[in-house]
């Protein structure tokens, strides 16, 4: 009877580990919900934003917008599609840090959920716009990348998404300008271009135009 009830004590101590570790330590809440953005901006005005800024130098002209986390929401929103909108509703998307985070809750098996997290990098090869993974978590336990690709392959990934180096190429409207780098503070990216000017005042023109 003894040894019952200390199986029973042992077993109940690793599954209430096990409970606590699946827990997210920062769960999404309803204001950080993206299905809860209302408020609009799009690329064009973040555009119009670089164009303000504009410097010129030897190699031509550069400039710089800032994209913050309600621009970032906004962005998505006006590009994504329905059935993605609707995937994300749930999740939090936003600056954190140096990085890009995205916090997408899970449902695992019965009434037990949990929240997988991304640590995204924005990187800029020859021009293009990169999504990496660098680091992911389940609750609180951290995910190997062979096991955050099992997890991966359940949902529905974009056809571009590259799997073997856990990257998604982001393709925006390249008229007129080249992006040069990005980074990441305090909740906000800075995106630096390279610009033809009349190119660009040509694009921005195209959009405005009902």
């Amino acid at each position: 009877m003894k040894g019952l009830f200390k199986f029973l004590t042992v077993l109940l101590v690793i599954l209430g580990l096990v409970w606590y570790l699946i827990l997210p330590s920062k769960p999404v809440t309803s204001q950080e919900r993206f299905g809860a953005w209302q408020e609009k901006t799009n690329f064009v005005t973040l555009m119009q934003q670089a164009v303000s800024n504009l410097t010129s130098t030897g190699d031509g002209l550069t400039s710089q917008m800032v994209v913050a986390n309600n621009d970032l929401k906004s962005i998505l929103n006006e590009n994504l599609s329905d059935q993605q909108k609707q995937d994300l509703a749930d999740s939090a998307i936003q600056f954190e840090q140096s990085n890009l985070q995205v916090r997408y809750p899970l449902e695992l098996f019965g009434p037990v959920t949990s929240q997988l997290e991304l640590n995204l990098d924005l990187v800029i090869k020859e021009g293009q716009l990169e999504v990496v993974i660098q680091s992911a978590k389940l609750g609180k336990i951290p995910l190997p990348k062979a096991l955050l690709r099992m997890v991966l392959d359940q949902g529905s990934l974009p056809q571009d998404f590259r799997r073997d180096d856990l990257t998604l190429p982001i393709t925006l409207p390249a008229e007129g300008y080249a992006l040069e780098s990005i980074e990441i503070h305090n909740g906000q990216a800075i995106v630096y271009l390279k610009l033809n000017r009349e190119r660009l005042l040509a694009m921005l023109e195209s959009q405005i135009k009902p």
